[in-house]
């Protein structure tokens, strides 16, 4: 769709976008609605009553404050270069079809990294995913901001292999080995909120620094944000697995 739409831009204004969107989310909706569950998913465990065993104020432990910061700072990265991307491909001589070009690059790879994270997980242990994925988000904003053409942000852009899309699946099974039942969701939860402050913090100041300061400044701006988050992150992650174990979960439980 995003080769498409960034086709399309070449030849038509972009009126016509608001119109595209609205019917593309119209034909989500009628997916979700009439998508049905399996019965395996219906049938849940009768859980323990959260308000009683549980308190908002309990999960801000160390670890896990610092593992929310680092994922709010790694998203004020990611976020601002998916807003802006059109701005940074023109700041390297590219236009609307080589930003159509480099988000399908990342929306291309999403879909076999996360197909493959079950063999991933097994063969190298999620943590170290993890810590791996915090790295590759530095090194393609890294590449991003050093880019001199818009082939380079295209490849650049597959490194979405490695950050985002296996952060994903990632971050809910770390939520889910490291934590009870009844603290999950709301972990989770405060993981997704995260990610949002940091898309809206992203959102707020990135077109002023555009404004002021031009791409060039503000994608040197956000390198260090993300390797302080980064950095936050793989601290958190690696305090609740000092060792960083990549044997697979079956194997733990045969141990």
């Amino acid at each position: 769709m995003t080769v498409c739409v960034g086709l399309l831009l070449k030849i038509m204004p972009p009126f016509f976008l608001p119109t595209f969107y609205l019917k593309t989310m119209g034909m989500l909706f009628c997916i979700l609605f009439l998508t049905v569950l399996p019965d395996s998913a219906r049938q849940e465990e009768p859980t323990a009553d959260f308000s009683s065993n549980f308190r908002l104020g309990s999960v801000m432990n160390g670890s896990f404050a610092f593992l929310l910061l680092g994922i709010f700072c790694l998203s004020v990265g990611h976020i601002m270069i998916d807003n802006f991307m059109l701005q940074i491909m023109q700041s390297v001589g590219g236009n609307s079809e080589n930003l159509g070009i480099a988000v399908s690059v990342a929306a291309l790879v999403e879909f076999p990294a996360m197909k493959s994270y079950r063999f991933l997980s097994s063969r190298f242990g999620n943590a170290r995913i993890l810590v791996f994925s915090a790295f590759a988000w530095v090194i393609k904003n890294l590449l991003i901001f050093l880019a001199s053409s818009p082939s380079v942000i295209c490849a650049a852009e597959t490194l979405q292999f490695f950050s985002y899309a296996l952060y994903t699946p990632g971050i809910v099974t770390y939520i889910g080995e490291k934590y009870p039942k009844n603290e999950q969701l709301c972990r989770l939860s405060l993981v997704g909120s995260a990610y949002t402050a940091g898309s809206f913090a992203s959102a707020s100041i990135g077109g002023l620094l555009l404004d002021f300061f031009g791409v060039h400044s503000a994608l040197l701006s956000i390198i260090p944000i993300t390797l302080v988050g980064a950095l936050l992150f793989i601290a958190a992650v690696r305090r609740d697995c000092p060792s960083i174990e990549c044997c697979s979960t079956s194997e733990k439980t045969n141990r």
